[in-house]
């Protein structure tokens, strides 16, 4: 008896810390997927408790944030099917791709893309960056945000697609710096 709680305090350990080192990409790859803040948010926590209740099963040496991919995969399309707003959510294929790109990222990685992320956000003017919190971080369709700033719903899209496009070279652009510094230092 006295071994188990002793291994299941190490694995408790454990998994917390693993848990809190890829937190930030794990409730990334979810709310992906799912494209509202607080479902995202609601399927992190049950992701963690099966990934808790699954952790015996994790083989250390394996991709943790790979193994937690999947099972957030899973209570994500769970989700989904479930639920029958008229949103629109990725299909099965593109979660699968999604997943399957997540967990082919080193943790350095998508450290160093989030950093750029945040930094292009703050280069992008407010009127952009208000567009993309609007869409990405409240609970409203870009039916809603596009009626609330008296813009079509296309027009939003349209707007979100030129965004998604600028933020997508300012992050290219970020990782060939970081790609170019990292040689220099290299070759130093």
């Amino acid at each position: 008896m006295r071994n188990d709680i002793v291994s299941d305090s190490h694995s408790h350990d454990a998994f917390v810390e693993l848990l809190s080192r890829h937190r930030g990409q794990l409730f990334g790859f979810i709310y992906a997927l799912v494209r509202r803040l607080d479902d995202a948010e609601d399927i992190y926590q049950d992701t963690a408790l099966v990934m808790w209740s699954k952790f015996r099963e994790y083989e250390p040496e394996t991709n943790f944030l790979g193994w937690a991919c999947t099972i957030a995969r899973y209570r994500a399309a769970n989700f989904l099917k479930s639920e029958r707003r008229r949103r629109r959510y990725f299909s099965q294929a593109v979660q699968e791709e999604l997943a399957a790109l997540q967990a082919s990222i080193s943790p350095r990685d998508a450290g160093l893309q989030q950093e750029a992320l945040v930094d292009c956000m703050e280069r992008l003017p407010e009127s952009d960056r208000r567009l993309v919190e609007l869409c990405y971080g409240g609970g409203e369709s870009f039916r809603q945000v596009a009626e609330r700033l008296g813009r079509s719903p296309q027009s939003v899209y349209d707007a979100l697609c030129r965004i998604r496009r600028v933020l997508f070279k300012c992050i290219a652009r970020a990782a060939a710096r970081q790609r170019r510094s990292q040689n220099a230092e290299g070759g130093q």
